[in-house]
């Protein structure tokens, strides 16, 4: 009676050390390894998910990565129990280098997006306890800039895309005291300056993220709240002003726009839109391990799934 008492536990210790060795084994030859960053065997060529180097998963959130001279440049928030700071992490062939972006202490701080400025160095912007935050790198070194905070409500800044040294662009949202209004600010190679941007309707208004591809050519995404539902929320500047541009019906539901790119076909394609040709219809798209993205839909009929199956 008391051998079998004993028994059970000694096959659970058996079976936990057996698992424990194939998972170190699997951190050698390709896999986790024990430290959770996964590897993969050198030269597989196939894409990989790592973890920055000496960051926490469960207490470091990365919003936006761009890239830069020297590699790329990851930006996003550290939160520490009530206190938060941005973080940056600069990745090249060499490995990562996360640091904390303490420009603005002892204010709490965070990140939301982050672009190059078509030199050496970068912006990032976000958000400090009540109002906006600009800060750029000169390649080495964080420094944080004036913004044109409209104030004094909770405004924040959400994406940045800079073209050249002289011209970048940042959106977010402005706090009136009744609802959320959208914020874009222009950097003119001297100073950062709020520029007018429109709402739609009077309920909230928020962009997340913005796209420059020429002088007067520039695009931003976020969302609006019509009748209780978040709706797509577009805009252009044509080198004098902002306007909003129409979006497709997507019908009951919600829908929020997080990001845009403006590059090569892509531009193009804006570009087109703006000529008065249709927007390019996008599907959802569930692969078999369930990984949710969206795919773009270049049939002439417009049916996404006959063009496009989702075994592909």
């Amino acid at each position: 009676m008391r051998r079998s008492r004993w028994l059970f536990p000694m096959i659970l210790i058996v079976l936990v050390a057996v698992g424990a060795v194939g998972w170190l084994r699997r951190g050698t030859a390709g896999g986790t390894t024990a430290a959770g960053a996964t590897t993969s065997p050198a030269g597989d060529g196939e894409c990989e998910l790592t973890e920055v180097p000496n960051t926490e998963v469960d207490k470091e959130i990365w919003n936006g990565i761009a890239r830069v001279r020297q590699g790329v440049l990851a930006a996003g928030t550290r939160y520490a129990g009530s206190q938060f700071n941005g973080i940056a992490a600069e990745g090249s062939n060499g490995g990562w280098r996360a640091r904390t972006v303490s420009v603005w202490a002892p204010q709490l701080s965070s990140l939301n997006g982050v672009s190059g400025d078509g030199a050496h160095g970068a912006w990032a912007v976000g958000a400090l306890n009540r109002g906006p935050a600009i800060a750029r790198w000169n390649g080495d070194r964080w420094a944080p800039m004036p913004v044109a905070d409209p104030g004094p409500g909770l405004d924040a800044l959400a994406g940045v895309a800079g073209l050249t040294p002289r011209l970048a662009w940042a959106v977010g949202r402005h706090d009136d005291g009744v609802a959320y209004r959208t914020l874009i600010e222009r950097w003119d190679g001297t100073t950062w300056q709020r520029v007018p941007s429109p709402n739609v309707g009077s309920e909230p208004n928020s962009l997340n993220d913005v796209a420059v591809i020429g002088p007067d050519d520039a695009w931003a995404v976020g969302w609006h709240v019509a009748g209780r539902r978040y709706r797509p929320l577009v805009q252009h500047w044509d080198g004098s002003g902002w306007a909003v541009v129409p979006t497709p019906e997507l019908g009951a539901g919600d829908a929020i726009l997080s990001g845009v790119i403006a590059r090569g076909p892509v531009a193009q394609r804006l570009r087109a839109r703006q000529t008065g040709t249709a927007w390019w219809r996008w599907g959802p798209y569930l692969s078999e391990r369930q990984w949710g993205t969206v795919r773009e839909d270049y049939s002439a009929s417009g049916d996404a799934w006959q063009f496009f199956p989702h075994e592909h």
